[in-house]
């Protein structure tokens, strides 16, 4: 094996069942055949960690290293791995295929029915300060980027997300602005929206939405969403955008498209919603679902990352240490930080790294339930 070093431990956030989590030593790991070892740079904490936190990924078992947007730096690499060396940089690309089942052979990696994920299912994830993954997972990113590059995950999703849609020359609503909304709103502009609204019941997000290139931010008022709804409606959005994955924001993205929109839902809807479906035949709406992403488009937001072109800085609100995920996951500290992404740097003590201006914002948050 190739680059191995003498530590003798790794730290990893494990989660033993639902709201159970410890940080944990163990051996440091060595990777196998066709596995690299990365020591984890960064690491992003996504709505999905969150349901994973709270048991609410029914198809997963216990315990688990979640984590699953993560950069770091080659430390190790196992037999028969060719074309990775120690000290690169990498992104994860975090899906396994299993490269035999029906939609793998017709190309649709992202549904494949036996995959693996890192940080969910199958593969310990970057919450750690070390990670052990199949070398076919890292992708070469740019040294100075390696925190940014933690959005290169969500992005992606993103990317093929705007691909689901015909957006050009369009009137395009995005429902929600965590993570994903705000980076809609930025491939939006990219792939040549007409006119892009965004809606959020946090007014500091539709800020921020307005600042990445969003033409109108909506702030919904609980005393005012009727006229908001209604505002919507005569705008009449050729196309939209839920971010959210609430029955609510679902409900408003289906009552505020124009006929024969389409709806693209990009939010993890882990519960069920009773959603208007009397709208979708009444307007001949089309829904769109996206599930993770291919390769491509993986490769196209690592790009956009790498040039600055899609910009992510505005969106990283804290960095913290392990020991401060059960805080973070559990939602403890939503209403004293309100930021878009938390970033776990796992080789650190907590940096409480909060971004110029949070001091003055903290009190307003967005209750529109997890969003990516």
């Amino acid at each position: 094996m190739n680059g191995s070093r003498p530590e003798a431990e790794m730290r990893q956030a494990v989660l033993l069942a639902p709201r159970r989590l410890e940080v944990q030593s163990k051996p440091l790991a060595e990777p196998g055949r066709g596995e690299v070892r990365v020591r984890v740079a960064y690491c992003g904490v996504c709505g999905s960690d969150r349901h994973i936190y709270e048991g609410l990924e029914p198809e997963l078992t216990y315990p688990v290293v979640p984590g699953h947007e993560l950069t770091g730096v080659v430390e190790a690499v196992g037999p028969e791995v060719g074309s990775v060396d120690v000290d690169n940089p990498v992104a994860v690309f975090p899906l396994v295929a299993c490269g035999r089942c029906r939609m793998c052979e017709k190309g649709f990696i992202n549904l494949c029915s036996d995959a693996r994920f890192v940080g969910a299912h199958g593969i310990p994830g970057g919450f750690a300060t070390h990670a052990v993954i199949p070398s076919c997972s890292v992708v070469p990113i740019e040294g100075s980027r390696l925190q940014q590059g933690v959005f290169t995950e969500p992005l992606a999703v993103a990317v093929h997300a705007a691909d689901a849609a015909a957006v050009q020359g369009k009137r395009v609503l995005i429902v929600g602005c965590g993570t994903m909304g705000l980076l809609m709103v930025q491939m939006m502009k990219l792939r040549g929206a007409k006119e892009i609204w965004c809606v959020d019941r946090s007014h500091l997000r539709v800020v921020l939405a307005e600042r990445l290139g969003a033409d109108t931010g909506v702030a919904l008022v609980p005393e005012e969403e009727e006229a908001t709804s209604q505002r919507l409606q005569e705008w009449a959005p050729e196309v939209v955008f839920e971010c959210v994955g609430a029955e609510a924001s679902l409900n408003l993205a289906l009552q505020s498209a124009e006929p024969r929109a389409t709806v693209v839902l990009l939010g993890e809807h882990v519960v069920t919603p009773r959603a208007r479906v009397i709208l979708v035949e009444n307007r001949e709406l089309i829904l769109r679902g996206i599930c993770i992403y291919p390769r491509s488009a993986f490769q196209e937001a690592l790009r956009l990352v790498e040039q600055e072109t899609v910009l992510v800085d505005p969106l990283i609100s804290r960095t913290i240490g392990l020991e401060d995920l059960p805080r973070v996951l559990g939602g403890h500290t939503e209403e004293e930080h309100p930021g878009v992404k938390i970033v776990v740097k796992p080789n650190s003590e907590s940096e409480r790294c909060w971004r110029k201006g949070d001091e003055e914002t903290s009190g307003e948050v967005s209750p529109a339930g997890p969003q990516e």
